[in-house]
């Protein structure tokens, strides 16, 4: 059987190489993401953070509700409570610029980074714990 759509494990391979590129010493970041629990979110994580390298710590994660509002509102409060956060891994694209903007402002120190969208004909990565 072919599926079209995202393939979320590949998408988040992907986000955690710009992480370890954008990061190779290391740091602090934080998740940002849609309503918790959906599967789709869960295997994102998980390709996501078994990708990243082992010094790159994830301290905070946050429910957006994929809105720019819920976003805004996540980023301010985990730059508050992590002020030295090395980097912020979302994804929802339209709510990102206002994450980035307002992380700058608040901080003065962060650099863009973002992973490609990847339209594939494969199935979206399934555990493989039994």
């Amino acid at each position: 059987m072919t599926v079209s759509g995202t393939n979320i494990c590949l998408l988040g391979t992907q986000y955690a190489a710009e992480m370890n590129k954008d990061l190779p010493n290391g740091g602090q970041i934080a998740y940002l993401g849609g309503t918790p629990a959906t599967p789709s979110r869960r295997r994102g994580r998980r390709a996501r953070t078994k990708a990243l390298n082992k010094n790159i710590k994830v301290v905070a994660t946050a429910n957006t509700s994929w809105t720019r509002q819920g976003a805004l509102q996540a980023t301010s409060a985990i730059i508050s409570k992590y002020p030295k956060l090395n980097g912020i891994s979302y994804d929802y694209g339209d709510a990102t610029v206002g994450v980035i903007a307002h992380s700058r402002r608040r901080t003065g120190r962060w650099r863009t980074s973002s992973s490609p969208t990847t339209r594939t004909r494969t199935r979206s990565c399934v555990s493989t714990s039994r």
